[in-house]
């Protein structure tokens, strides 16, 4: 059986489909090899499937030009999805890859929008903004890296079982009032620890203990 065969179309005799494999891509062009010959053709705005040298294609022959209709067959593992719209969705290796060449980018879901994976990662050059009723992280480690980090909310809840933090420096600003419940609390400073207030109070139930070198009152 041979490699390439001609069907006529229908009411059109100066226009043939048939199929043939491409021997090398150059510029857009596909080179396919056929029982009458090479044929130069460019991929239809319909072959949705990029195609790629040892492609098995059906090819639409008219006197002015010639078209890659559809990608039939494909030796290997790979392909590129490309719209009209400079969207592309290219598959290499098992791996799939998704190209928005857009301003703005949209993605609606009536119910759930879910992105399961080993790895998520999401970058943005300019900024970022996630909005939602409710939003839920979760996972075993949470690692961020931010040049500074704005939270605005009227009510923020964090429960966690163990918290550390290195920090170089770290101010907050209290306008109201600020209550810390907790079994134990320990501060330790390496050179001063300094409290200044207007009025404080100081109650222990049980033992109250002051030690140093120096103790200056009053």
């Amino acid at each position: 059986m041979s490699e390439f065969q001609t069907i006529p179309i229908l009411h059109t005799q100066d226009s043939i489909i048939g199929t043939g494999k491409i021997q090398c891509i150059h510029d857009g062009v596909c080179i396919i090899a056929g029982d009458i010959g090479m044929i130069r053709a460019v991929r239809s705005a319909g072959c949705l499937l990029e195609p790629q040298k040892n492609d098995l294609v059906a090819v639409l022959m008219t006197p002015e030009k010639s078209y890659v209709l559809h990608v039939l067959e494909r030796q290997e593992d790979t392909g590129s999805v490309v719209l009209p719209t400079s969207t592309e969705i290219r598959t290499v290796r098992g791996q799939t890859s998704l190209s928005l060449n857009h301003d703005c980018i949209t993605l609606n879901a009536g119910e759930s929008l879910k992105l399961t994976g080993n790895s998520i990662e999401a970058r943005a050059i300019s900024s970022a903004d996630l909005s939602a009723e409710s939003v839920t992280l979760s996972g075993k480690r949470l690692r961020q890296h931010f040049g500074s980090v704005l939270h605005l909310c009227g009510t923020m809840l964090s429960q966690i079982g163990l918290f550390f933090a290195n920090r170089e420096k770290s101010v907050v600003r209290i306008s109201g009032s600020q209550e810390t419940y907790s079994g134990s609390i320990r501060m330790e400073a390496e050179k001063r620890l300094r409290i200044r207030a207007e009025n404080a109070d100081a109650v222990t139930r049980e033992t109250f203990s002051i030690d140093g070198k120096k103790i200056n009152l009053g």
